[in-house]
């Protein structure tokens, strides 16, 4: 499971107009943080529009809202976004989901 902590609910809101005219905006929750590797690093967040910033805390990514069933069994989503869980509502993933183990 991947930890990420959320320091505060600043966001940046980001605007454009895209190449063919239409404009965008969303916003970017920018204090939140992952441990990878032994090394943190600032994982700027994109919300989808009218979502609220997560509160502080600690969170770990849901496997599932990155994940789809394709022709070949899961795949990972190309420009996913991510669904944080908060440390006190993780589910337990079972192997038997993921199929047979050697």
């Amino acid at each position: 499971m991947i930890k990420v902590k959320v320091i505060d609910t600043f966001c940046e809101i980001r605007k454009g107009t895209s190449k063919a005219g239409k404009a965008f905006s969303f916003n970017v929750q920018k204090n939140v943080f992952v441990e990878l590797n032994g090394e943190v690093r600032r994982l700027p967040f994109d919300l989808e529009e009218g979502k609220q910033p997560y509160p502080p805390g600690n969170y770990t990514i849901d496997p599932i809202s990155l994940l789809t069933v394709g022709r070949f069994g899961l795949e990972l989503i190309p420009f996913a976004r991510p669904i944080l869980l908060p440390d006190s509502e993780q589910i337990a993933v079972k192997p038997a989901l993921f199929g047979k183990t050697a």
